[in-house]
């Protein structure tokens, strides 16, 4: 079985983007503005960039509750049961 050299990452069952292997790591693509800031970073492994998500999740919820942000969020506390990635083959 070869492995997969692409996943899909999903937080509460909204896709946060995906990360494709390159050379000697994983660059993440945003699906949703919320995740803008991880946009063409790279990783060094998928579970890396799901952490990071979740990171960018924690802080979104931390500014919401605390009155910091103006912009509509999609999120709750429970958030952190919900993370899902998914692999699949490119070609």
């Amino acid at each position: 079985m070869s492995s997969a050299n692409a996943y899909t990452i999903e937080v509460q069952g909204n896709s946060a983007g995906i990360v494709v292997a390159s050379a000697n790591h994983f660059i993440f693509y945003a699906a949703d503005w919320a995740f803008g800031s991880l946009d063409r970073k790279p990783f060094r492994s998928p579970a890396h960039a799901e952490r990071a998500a979740r990171d960018v999740l924690l802080r979104r919820v931390s500014e919401t509750s605390a009155g910091k942000s103006s912009r509509p969020t999609f999120l709750t506390a429970r958030f952190k049961s919900q993370v899902r990635v998914n692999r699949f083959r490119l070609g």
